[in-house]
């Protein structure tokens, strides 16, 4: 009998024990000629004890043929090449989605045969080998030869090699199992339950270093003991005024000290991300016949759990399009003289405000003129505007756009670039596009540090109190009527150190009808109205263009700390969040961003 609970301990370490998995056969692949196979023994062993501890006995044994073939490298009786350590990696995929599936049904088990055959090849072939003394080296034939040698038709191994790559339901429908029609209907009903299925599964669990948690028991050990220091005080009337300060001023210390501490248990390393990412990379390259090396750097910055989990699939739309449109092939890059091996970079940097993420490579670049001329055609822009080249850049993060020649089964259909751009906007980040012809393409991308504490400002907009986000700002400064101009289209402007800068109210994107505002709007901007306000303006800059937003006045700054929205509010556009104020009336969080590019976009089509 499997327990359930044990079970979910076991996939647990799994999980993590996979990830380490993976890292070394990327090690491996970088260190063909001096290999070091211990580390990926460990994991193989590990992780085939735990299995056949709880009860997972398919698992264990499937890992068990793994660290056969393992272990023949390890005694130098093989010789590694891309054909096995392939099977190694596709060994690892099979045993996270194994995992992954575990997680919702204990019973589950994959068909292994294709795998448990390759592992049998190679060991038949090495039991084969001659007494010499070099290890025996395996052509990718071999890998097949078994498969016969058991009674396997020929015509059977190439039929399965044919459609091992192909979708189950294309195959139902090429052999008439099912119609075509059908096979649409089926997939309907998955995605309805697969949505169903990620309202219902999420994974909570985070691994938590032990010296944390010590510190934290620590410090509220601490905290309570000036807590009864203060109330004992209290209570005998034994502490003056100035001693209580101290006692209080500590307190608050420990408090923030507390906060600091609990924060960093939702932070994660950025490694097993990145590590992924290689994986798609490595994998993606190798299916389009490009030659590709990763570079990583920062992976050991830290990055809040949800952020990490909802950057990734943004990320991971990134480096396929890096790949599959970026970067040539070795033909291409020969014959304008560059090394036929690119370089994809992927970098995280700590900054003051939060993390850098970096994804370079030295590809083609983004074609401006294409990309210009596809706007066009789309009705994004007029023929006659003039963008800067940071403005072109952006273009690609629009809805739907595409410069692709033709559709593939990894990109060319529009969707995606706005998918990240708003998953981007969603967590309080932004990302930047650099580009040179020939030379290659970067994307930076800006990330807060965590989503759990932020410090705001918190303003008043017609009676009615908002929570903006500090990092999103560029500037605070006051408007007066003095400064404030009508162009001849009725928008505000004024004038920010000789740039002009148009000005919004922030009244008119979140309007409440039947409050009376604390001050009125500037619609009137004559000669004897010109005197009537001084007013505090936020000031958003993005891709080099600001935009400030008018407010009636700032009531303060504090820490908030972020609640998520329900459902119902979650679909208001322009709230990130809501939060208890210091004063403790609920607020809504404002991503002005997310206002500042509705309005580009605005003023873009006109």
């Amino acid at each position: 009998m499997i327990d359930p609970e044990i079970v979910a301990i076991f996939l647990e370490e799994a999980t993590d024990i996979l990830h380490s998995w993976e890292k070394e056969c990327l090690t491996l692949e970088k260190n063909m000629d001096h290999p070091d196979f211990n580390g990926l023994f460990r994991c193989a062993h590990n992780i085939k004890g735990s299995a056949k501890s709880v009860g997972l006995e398919s698992l264990g044994q499937f890992v068990h043929e793994v660290e056969d073939v393992i272990n023949l490298l390890r005694n130098n009786e093989i010789k590694l090449i891309p054909k096995i350590l392939e099977f190694l990696l596709d060994a690892q995929a099979l045993l996270s989605k194994w995992v992954e599936e575990l997680n919702k049904d204990v019973n589950y088990v994959p068909n292994t045969k294709s795998y448990s055959m390759k592992a049998l090849a190679i060991k038949d072939f090495a039991k084969k080998k001659t007494s010499s003394d070099e290890p025996a080296l395996m052509t990718p034939k071999d890998f097949g030869t078994i498969a016969v040698e058991v009674g396997i038709e020929q015509h059977q191994v190439e039929k399965a090699i044919k459609l091992q790559n192909r979708k189950i339901g294309e195959i139902m429908v090429d052999e008439g199992i099912i119609s075509e029609k059908e096979k649409v209907e089926i997939l309907e009903k998955q995605k309805i339950m697969q949505k169903k299925a990620g309202v219902q599964k999420t994974d909570e669990s985070i691994r938590i270093s032990a010296l944390k948690i010590d510190r934290l028991i620590q410090l509220i050990g601490e905290l309570s003991i000036q807590q009864s220091i203060i109330t004992h005080a209290k209570k005998t009337k034994t502490l003056d005024s100035h001693a209580c300060g101290n006692a209080i001023s500590l307190a608050s210390k420990i408090n923030s000290e507390i906060q600091t501490n609990a924060l960093s248990l939702r932070m994660l390393p950025i490694e097993g991300l990145f590590q992924r990412l290689e994986r798609i990379i490595r994998d993606l390259a190798r299916s389009l016949k490009k030659q590709v090396e990763v570079e990583i750097e920062g992976s050991n910055v830290e990055l809040d759990k949800t952020i990490i989990e909802k950057v990734t699939d943004p990320l991971i739309h990134i480096v396929r399009n890096a790949i599959d449109h970026g970067i040539e092939s070795a033909p291409e890059r020969i014959k304008q003289h560059k090394n036929p091996v690119a370089i994809v970079k992927i970098a995280a940097i700590q900054d003051a405000t939060g993390v850098v993420l970096i994804i370079e490579d030295d590809g083609k670049g983004l074609d401006r003129d294409k990309i210009k001329q596809k706007a066009v055609e789309e009705g994004l822009i007029k023929a006659d505007t003039h963008l800067t080249e940071k403005e072109l850049n952006l273009l690609i993060l629009e809805p739907g756009f595409s410069t692709a020649d033709k559709i593939t089964d990894l990109s060319g259909r529009g969707v995606g670039m706005d998918v990240v751009k708003r998953t981007l906007d969603s967590v309080g980040g932004s990302i930047d596009i650099f580009t040179e012809k020939h030379i290659g393409t970067t994307f930076s991308i800006s990330l807060p540090t965590s989503l759990s504490i932020i410090d705001a400002l918190v303003v008043m907009v017609k009676g009615q109190r908002y929570i903006i986000p500090l990092l999103e700002l560029s500037e605070v400064l006051d408007l007066n009527s003095y400064n404030l101009e009508r162009t001849s289209t009725g928008e505000t402007m004024f004038n920010l150190r000789g740039k002009v800068v148009p000005v919004q109210k922030l009244s008119e994107y979140f309007p409440h009808p039947g409050i009376t505002g604390v001050l009125d709007g500037h619609d009137d901007l004559s000669e004897k109205n010109k005197d009537n306000f001084v007013r505090p303006a936020l000031i958003i800059e993005m891709n080099q263009s600001k935009v400030a937003f008018e407010i009636d006045k700032i009531v303060s700054q504090q820490q908030v700390v972020v609640k998520p929205l329900n459902d119902k509010l979650s679909t208001l556009p322009g709230y990130c969040g809501g939060s208890i104020m210091a004063d403790g009336e609920a607020g809504m969080i404002v991503t002005l961003r997310y206002l500042a590019q509705k309005y580009f976009e605005k003023y873009s089509n006109n």
